[in-house]
């Protein structure tokens, strides 16, 4: 009794952890670039319900669906993120529908790596079709779970459906697609191989069962079509031919991703996740280490190949037998350096290796898992945009791997014999996963050295927008009261969200014609130390002017390595060109010391293009006429 009320009070703890990380101080951070799009186009079909789906703010279903929160709850910054939250929180659910497949201990460590993640967490408090569209998916797989185990109807229908509100959430949902029709070849070649497994007809039994619940899966399919209808032709308002809807938007992203519009190293979001991660993408790739060593004798042959493989590309690269065509892999694969290349191959090999392993140990969760998280890994290094919240979608499969090693380490005779060891690296791991989640999510919202954070908006914004109020009670034309903004202005979305309910507020492009109260510019038009031509005599002349910070960010260059590796001439006494480099060499191991510590950027050693940019703007209220 006494254990089980123990029990109830620690899952209540964790959560009330959740529930806490998700929605506390929701609507205090100010909104990103990408926020406000999403933001006013959900407000405006509140109002209207006039909205005609465009690509680039991705599937219609988060516009509709924050839409219905405007009208219940009404608009604001909390109320708008909250769905995301919501279906963050709903996360959950599935897991706990899933704590069978890890066991309990297992469970309670997936459940607590979830609650912990700084990505989660953050993703969950920020309006981006990310998190829903993570939440359909292992909806999705909760139900065809279910199925495979169970063998009930409903549960492919819900299966199914869920996999209609992913493919209307975001297009990337074909990458999931894909991967699961991915699995089933292999899963369908290692059966058909294998002896044991095509003697028990597997496949067979599979489409029998399909079979048997024809009646569940054309009622899916039907109600999914109904969805995507229904959501892409905001309930047929928007009449354009639903079955071409879908090709725009591949064209669209496909043309977006051959421009590489929003560019990046291949690697780009591995430095991500091991900054905020580490935990279980340790927990992950040590997992899939210690698996090789233990059956070393079986894979010494599968492996050494590996190995071969490596010495060899090491030596045609590093001695110069072969040029990198940097030029053309750039433009085919988006990569830029032979390492990325061994990069691609390597988890291509050793990610199909451990996945058929377990496909023949029948382990197919893990096995769905582990396939899901490395092909995801391959498929946003390749993408053409480059943006940190694609990061979440090679998280998620990492987390249920990781919560799936958990699971085979716990019974091990490794763990048992070094059981103290482990558990306290765990928590001290932990402690520094849940102290970097609540330095980005409280502390550092807006801080341009957190690489989770992409185009920071300053939270000088929301002072501007209190002043404005304050200016127009005062001259009592409150939403009537003019605002001129300046066209092509950055912030330009951030302002149409926060005077979405103001009548005069407009875009200008000649400074000249700018006579509102109020007006935003860009500050090189109004500081008194720029170049004559860039002034705007008139506005200086007639308006208070100041100057806010409005969007910055970090560019974060790579470090020295080779420079770091000469911290030993430190030992060189009497030599000032040794001591010169060792110097150096310790202000490069300060870089990364002082950013995991005080998360301070850094630059390149002796940078001449800074990697710190913001935009500044030209805030202004007409003075008072005599």
């Amino acid at each position: 009794m006494i254990h089980r009320s123990k029990t109830i009070w620690n899952w209540g703890a964790i959560f009330a952890f959740i529930l806490v990380s998700r929605l506390l101080y929701l609507g205090h951070k100010p909104p990103m670039h990408d926020e406000c799009m999403f933001f006013f186009y959900s407000y405006e079909l509140s109002k209207t319900f006039n909205y005609t789906y465009f690509p680039i703010l991705h599937g219609p279903l988060m516009i509709h669906l924050s839409a219905l929160f405007y009208v219940v709850f009404g608009a604001s910054e909390f109320t708008i993120r909250l769905p995301v939250s919501l279906l963050g929180i709903g996360i959950f659910g599935w897991l706990w529908g899933m704590r069978k497949y890890f066991g309990d201990k297992a469970f309670a460590a997936v459940v607590i790596l979830f609650a912990a993640s700084p990505m989660v967490m953050f993703y969950s408090r920020f309006w981006r079709n990310d998190i829903p569209l993570e939440f359909a998916f292992l909806g999705a797989l909760y139900f065809f779970l279910k199925f495979i185990d169970e063998r009930k109807g409903w549960a492919v229908f819900g299966a199914i459906v869920f996999c209609a509100f992913a493919f209307c959430i975001k297009e990337n949902s074909l990458f999931f697609f894909f991967t699961v029709l991915m699995f089933f070849v292999i899963q369908f070649f290692v059966f058909s191989i294998n002896h044991e497994f095509r003697n028990r007809k597997v496949i067979s039994i599979f489409f029998q069962l399909l079979k048997e619940n024809r009646y569940y899966v054309f009622s899916g399919i039907l109600l999914s079509i109904v969805i995507y209808i229904f959501f892409y032709t905001t309930m047929l308002t928007n009449r354009k031919g639903f079955f071409t809807i879908y090709r725009d938007v591949f064209l669209y992203w496909w043309e977006q991703h051959k421009l590489h519009r929003i560019s990046g190293e291949f690697h780009y979001h591995l430095p991500i996740l091991f900054i905020y991660e580490f935990l279980p993408l340790g927990i992950v790739v040590g997992g899939t280490v210690f698996s090789f060593i233990r059956d070393i004798k079986k894979l010494r042959y599968l492996l050494g190949l590996w190995v071969s493989f490596t010495l060899i590309f090491s030596l045609i690269f590093s001695l110069g037998w072969a040029e990198f065509n940097t030029a053309w892999f750039g433009k085919n694969l988006h990569i830029s350096s032979p390492i990325h290349l061994w990069l691609i191959v390597s988890i291509l090999y050793l990610g199909l290796l451990q996945t058929i392993r377990y496909i023949l140990r029948e382990e197919t969760l893990f096995a769905f898992a582990f396939f899901w998280t490395w092909v995801s890994v391959l498929f946003y290094s390749y993408a053409g945009e480059k943006v940190p919240w694609l990061g979440i979608h090679i998280l998620i499969p990492l987390l249920l791997t990781a919560g799936l090693y958990v699971k085979k380490l716990l019974p091990d005779p490794f763990y048992l014999r070094h059981k103290r060891m482990l558990l306290t690296i765990f928590i001290i791991l932990l402690s520094g996963t849940v102290f970097n989640a609540i330095r980005v999510n409280f502390i550092n919202p807006a801080n341009i050295a957190e690489r989770m954070i992409y185009g920071h908006v300053s939270m000088e914004i929301k002072d501007a927008v209190r002043k404005i109020e304050d200016l127009a009670a005062r001259l009592e034309t409150y939403q009537n009261t003019g605002i001129n903004v300046e066209e092509g202005l950055l912030i330009s979305w951030q302002l149409r969200w926060y005077f979405r309910d103001y009548g005069n507020m407009k875009e200008t492009k000649d400074m000249e014609e700018i006579t509102s109260p109020i007006c935003f510019v860009q500050w090189k038009h109004v500081d008194p130390g720029s170049p004559p031509s860039m002034q705007s005599k008139r506005i200086m002349e007639n308006y208070q002017c100041s100057k806010i910070k409005m969007a910055n960010w970090w560019q974060a260059p790579g470090l020295d390595f080779h420079l770091m590796l000469k911290i030993w001439k430190i030992l060189i006494p009497g030599d000032a060109a040794a001591r010169r480099e060792a110097e150096d060499s310790l202000k490069e191991w300060g870089k990364p010391f002082n950013y995991f510590l005080f998360r301070k950027t850094f630059e390149e050693y002796h940078s001449e293009f800074p990697t710190v940019s913001s935009v500044d703007c030209g805030f202004c209220v007409r003075k008072k006429k005599n």
